[in-house]
């Protein structure tokens, strides 16, 4: 057993397996939850807003809403770079907005039925043969691999 920081490596299927000892969210908890609790969102008049599900909006829409959260984010972070705030003041409050830009990209790409784990996935270990690093994720894990990351 060997660590890297406060993660345990082990060997397993031939291949390093890098443990947390929890399990995180998964793009699919993310996903169920979202698209289940569109029903229950109403809005300051009280009338429910998505009774159609992620459908009751467009792309644009959602988009939209990526956006204004990613905003949120920026207006928080410029402020800490010009003194308003230390990051250890509103840390929190970044970490909100980053949930946030999560939230909507995950019913984003739900509206345009791209199943963003997998997408995230195939992406990402493209880009790990493309730079030649030896790491890639599945569904279950990140792995160290060291026949993975050969440049094609």
């Amino acid at each position: 057993m060997r660590f890297l920081g406060n993660t345990e490596i082990t060997w397993r299927k031939g291949r390093f397996k890098m443990g947390y000892g929890i399990y995180g969210l998964t793009f699919n908890t993310l996903r169920g939850g979202n698209i289940k609790r569109l029903e229950f969102f109403k809005n300051p008049k009280g009338e429910f807003t998505h009774l159609s599900g992620v459908d009751t909006w467009t792309v644009e829409e959602w988009f939209a809403a990526l956006i204004g959260e990613l905003g949120e984010f920026a207006n928080l972070h410029k402020k800490v770079r010009r003194g308003d705030f230390t990051i250890e003041e509103v840390i929190s409050a970044l970490a909100d907005e980053l949930a946030d830009v999560q939230t909507y990209l995950d019913l984003l790409a739900a509206r345009l039925r791209i199943d963003l784990g997998e997408a995230t996935m195939k992406k990402w270990n493209a880009v790990s043969v493309r730079v030649g690093a030896p790491i890639y994720i599945d569904a279950e894990d990140w792995h160290f691999t060291e026949n993975q990351g050969t440049k094609k």
